[in-house]
């Protein structure tokens, strides 16, 4: 049951009752501002986009932690995440109550970072802040997400830079991919395994019959400690003596 009643100090009391069947007040300095509340109040519940009024006060940070702890991501995508994490989001926002950040301030302190940061850092921090704060709609703790439309400098495509108002190719000494031979039946050019993948390479991935191995592993490195991780695209390299590998 809602209503509006009168406090002894002279204020006015908006009282509802939530969806979960919780009873709940707010209290207004006018009649009308209750009334007008109470009727936005009623709508939501009515449409089903009820958000307590109470529950924007979870601070951001709290938010987050329980947010990240629901993670699922590889190893090294986890790590990058929760090092920008720490580092910039939650250091900005962490003592903030989710209902007081609005968009001027994220835009302000995205252009600040700009400021000081590559365009790929901010462009992560902006990312993650917003997920943390769509996870906030989506949880009913605010009622949108304060993130949306906030702009970030474009990334700058590798071997472009600015003049004046336009962007020119800038040659390169060494060729961007190496020379191509012809491969096996016709097709492919001369490749070799990446860092990762040769540092990966165990017995049973040597072919010596055939000549050739298979890229079935990798070896990533997070926090100072290396790990074997299955490859999802499993490749079969053939060697060529003295010329690399070719794909086979």
């Amino acid at each position: 049951m809602a209503g509006i009643r009168k406090t002894p100090a002279g204020n006015w009391r908006a009282y509802w009752r939530e969806p979960s069947g919780r009873q709940t007040s707010k209290t207004f300095a006018t009649k009308r501002e209750a009334s007008l509340f109470l009727a936005q109040i009623s709508a939501a519940a009515s449409t089903g986009t009820y958000v307590s009024p109470h529950a924007g006060r979870v601070l951001f940070g709290d938010h987050a932690q329980r947010w990240m702890q629901s993670w699922n991501n590889e190893a090294t995508t986890h790590a990058r995440d929760a090092s920008i994490m720490r580092t910039h989001v939650i250091a900005q926002w962490g003592p903030w109550q989710l209902a007081k950040i609005d968009h001027l301030s994220i835009q302000t302190w995205i252009t600040d970072l700009s400021t000081r940061l590559s365009p790929a850092t901010v462009a992560e921090c902006r990312r993650l802040t917003s997920a943390v704060l769509r996870s906030a709609v989506r949880n009913r703790l605010i009622a949108f997400n304060p993130c949306e439309d906030v702009k970030v400098q474009k990334r700058r495509r590798p071997g472009h830079r600015r003049t004046g108002h336009r962007a020119r190719d800038i040659p390169s000494s060494a060729p961007r991919r190496p020379p191509r031979s012809p491969g096996p039946r016709g097709r492919g050019g001369r490749v070799r395994p990446a860092l990762g993948e040769a540092v990966g390479l165990c017995t049973d991935a040597l072919d010596f019959d055939r000549a050739r191995l298979r890229v079935i592993r990798t070896v990533i490195e997070v926090a100072g400690h290396t790990s074997f991780k299955s490859d999802r695209q499993m490749r079969f390299l053939r060697v060529v003596a003295g010329r690399g590998t070719d794909p086979q």
